[in-house]
């Protein structure tokens, strides 16, 4: 069943060459008058031309999305009025830059009378102290003063950290995405502020399959072409080691190491330059498939006998496709592969 599903398609390419062939894309290709069929007592004729393998670049293509290198969505730490909006969407801020203040309310109150509490307590425990040395108060006595301080101290920090809060400041550096609040709103403790959006550097996500993720390699460099119409280089930063279930592709994440715009969710097209090959020039209107299913080129040995070799396509152009697997020189069939069989000695003539 599989024998004669690859005739099949075999036959189907050689009928979608031929038309190719006839169409005028490759006139060099059409089977002159002096190329022979088979007879009883002659051998086949068939055109070679003589290929050398070059050394050819490969490049890896596969598509993915822009995205950001971190983001935060900023809360309130502490409940309160909306007194004070530093920024608005699509600002750019700084890391520490202020992005909002709410309202105090009797904190400052609250703090100075937890301070004024924290020195009458210290100052009872220093006379706690000097009374047991005399003898005349207990350790106990001095352990319960020593308490009592020690949470005076504790109050008088937690008032200065809510006081802190309520003035919220930007984690890291990037662009206001969302404001959540207006001068007035009221927030809880976890209310939405703003969310930034870092794109220092601009990321980029791609999946590739698990049959080139070994071409692969932690900073590799990538040329990215967004949908946009902008270009910029890039440097794989992350390879993911677990290929999805579904697709078996890897996850690879670039960052862009160069200016490139803050945009994220853009279609992008990623191309990893690959080590350089020995591969050969050739028209695709040459390819067959071998009973294998294998896209295959028929070519010469020294003493004229037809092999098939099984080739690899590394990239592509409009002129014609480079190939891996043929002999450094290689004797290939232009003219007339479709008469003959592997193994079978042929009359070769040398294409002009």
């Amino acid at each position: 069943m599989k024998r004669f599903l690859g005739q099949g398609a075999a036959i189907l390419i050689m009928l979608l060459l031929t038309v190719w062939m006839y169409s005028g894309l490759d006139a060099d290709l059409a089977p002159p008058d002096s190329v022979q069929s088979p007879g009883d007592d002659q051998l086949s004729r068939v055109q070679v031309r003589t290929l050398l393998a070059e050394d050819t670049a490969r490049t890896l293509i596969v598509n993915g999305e822009t995205r950001v290198n971190r983001e935060v969505l900023v809360r309130a730490q502490v409940t309160g009025t909306i007194d004070q909006i530093a920024v608005s969407q699509g600002d750019q801020v700084s890391s520490g830059d202020l992005l909002a203040v709410i309202d105090e309310g009797d904190l400052p109150d609250q703090l100075l009378s937890a301070r004024a509490l924290e020195r009458q307590r210290e100052a009872e425990l220093d006379g706690v102290r000097r009374l047991v040395e005399r003898g005349l108060q207990t350790t106990s006595d001095r352990r319960a003063a020593e308490a009592l301080f020690e949470d005076a101290v504790a109050n008088r920090r937690s008032l200065e950290r809510q006081l802190e809060r309520t003035r919220i400041h930007a984690p890291f550096g990037g662009v206001i995405e969302e404001r959540f609040v207006e001068q007035g709103s009221y927030v809880s403790t976890g209310g939405e502020v703003v969310r930034i959006l870092d794109y220092s550097p601009l990321k980029i996500r791609a999946q590739v399959s698990e049959s080139r993720i070994g071409s692969l390699a932690l900073g590799n460099d990538a040329e990215i072409t967004l949908v946009t119409g902008d270009r910029f280089m890039g440097r794989i930063s992350h390879i993911g080691t677990r290929a999805r279930p579904e697709t078996r592709t890897f996850t690879v994440d670039i960052e862009a190491t160069e200016a490139a715009p803050a945009v994220a969710g853009v279609t992008a097209e990623i191309r990893f330059p690959l080590a350089a090959v020995r591969a050969h020039f050739v028209s695709p209107a040459l390819l067959s498939l071998n009973e294998q299913g294998d896209l295959a080129l028929k070519h010469l040995t020294a003493d004229d006998r037809v092999v098939s070799s099984a080739v690899e396509l590394v990239r592509s152009s409009t002129d014609g496709i480079w190939v891996t697997g043929l002999p450094d020189v290689a004797r290939v069939i232009t003219v007339g592969q479709g008469f003959v069989a592997v193994g079978q000695t042929v009359d070769a003539v040398e294409a002009n």
